[in-house]
């Protein structure tokens, strides 16, 4: 018994292959359902449409990058999270220029980009999870969101990047996960003595009624602003 293809894979890698030969744009459903042996029915059973097909396609990737990455306790989760990282512009480099036609026409239909924002959230937040990152709260919001604009100009260096090993790719997400980590720890050190002022401002007993009725330093904006962030 023959078996059944993946279409939750096929459909979407067939997209994106297409379109390194015609353009993402000028790319049709009915080209995706031919070129992947199939029929517009089938297509349509499991996606709505070219944008649920890019979206399919972010999946995919996350699933390959997953695979190979257990999410375990680890002292230097900034080196497991370059490792993921760099597996998802191995998965991207086997599709390169189909991603790249994508690209280039999504830079012409901010519309279409928009639909993938939300999508493209939940990746990073996939990546994070595989490098034993957490993303609870809202400080995990805060981690996505800078992992997500690290990544994208990061994806800028790949798309210049056509060396067999991506020595250029690696060496611009080295310099940003560094720079990422030096904000971090400086918010970290800056949270540090936010917290050691406050606590020695509980400590200090009341001597007047005056005082009692006086507003707090931080109330009165001398304090400094409470930035800290996780690692």
């Amino acid at each position: 018994m023959a078996k059944k293809p993946d279409y939750q894979t096929l459909f979407p890698t067939t997209a994106v292959d297409l379109a390194g030969e015609v353009g993402w744009d000028r790319l049709t459903l009915t080209q995706v359902a031919a070129a992947a042996k199939s029929d517009l029915g089938t297509l349509r059973a499991h996606f709505t449409g070219k944008d649920a097909l890019l979206t399919g396609f972010g999946t995919y990737v996350d699933r390959r990058v997953l695979a190979e990455h257990d999410p375990e306790p680890d002292p230097h989760p900034r080196d497991r999270l370059f490792d993921v990282l760099m597996s998802r512009f191995d998965v991207l480099n086997d599709h390169r220029a189909g991603v790249l036609a994508v690209l280039d026409d999504l830079r012409r239909d901010p519309l279409g980009a928009a639909l993938q924002a939300i999508p493209f959230e939940r990746s990073m937040a996939w990546m994070l999870e595989a490098a034993g990152i957490g993303t609870r709260g809202l400080r995990g919001r805060l981690k996505i969101r800078v992992l997500g604009l690290l990544y994208l100009d990061v994806l800028r260096a790949w798309r210049r990047d056509e060396s067999a090993d991506m020595a250029a790719t690696m060496k611009a997400l080295d310099e940003r996960l560094s720079q990422a980590e030096q904000l971090a720890n400086t918010f970290e050190v800056s949270g540090g003595g936010r917290r050691q002022a406050e606590t020695s401002t509980e400590e200090t007993p009341k001597e007047t009624d005056t005082a009692e009725t006086a507003p707090p330093a931080a109330d009165a904006g001398s304090g400094p602003k409470d930035t800290t962030r996780d690692d």
